[in-house]
């Protein structure tokens, strides 16, 4: 007899065991798969910034980049960054960080509609919680402005 109620023990310990072992390994399956969609958007965005925001041309003057907007927004000279980062928009409307990037340059002109709007193209193209929170922080900037301006 107890010999018997030993092996139930064991048996349930067992079981015990074998749960956590399933749920452990279901975790690790989920953490690399999600590894591995982000190593695969990283590398994607990568390949998108390096060959698909250059202006095809024989001067290398005239080849605009993403890298020529960041000195200006440093600068303060955001005519002449949004100038460029609208154009490279053009190339490629369908990017949420172009329009991210649009987005932060209405900003810093103190263009609060106008970053709404790039700030929700953004967050249509890629719904993320980063860009969810900046679409946010806009809209309550700019309700608390309303509310000043009555």
């Amino acid at each position: 007899m107890e010999d018997n109620n030993i092996n139930q023990a064991i048996l349930k310990e067992l079981q015990n065991h074998t749960r956590y072992l399933r749920q452990g390994t279901i975790m690790s399956v989920i953490v690399i798969v999600a590894l591995i969609a982000f190593i695969s958007l990283s590398a994607y965005r990568v390949l998108t910034v390096t060959k698909g925001h250059e202006k095809k041309s024989e001067n290398k003057a005239d080849v605009l980049s993403w890298n020529q907007v960041q000195p200006l927004m440093e600068q303060a000279n955001y005519d002449e960054a949004l100038k460029i980062a609208h154009s490279l928009l053009q190339k490629s409307p369908g990017d949420w960080y172009a329009n991210s990037y649009m987005a932060s340059i209405y900003i810093a002109r103190g263009d609060l509609a106008n970053a709404e709007k790039y700030y929700a193209i953004a967050y249509q193209l890629l719904p993320s919680e980063d860009n969810e929170k900046m679409l946010t922080a806009v809209r309550k900037r700019i309700n608390s402005e309303k509310r000043k301006g009555k």
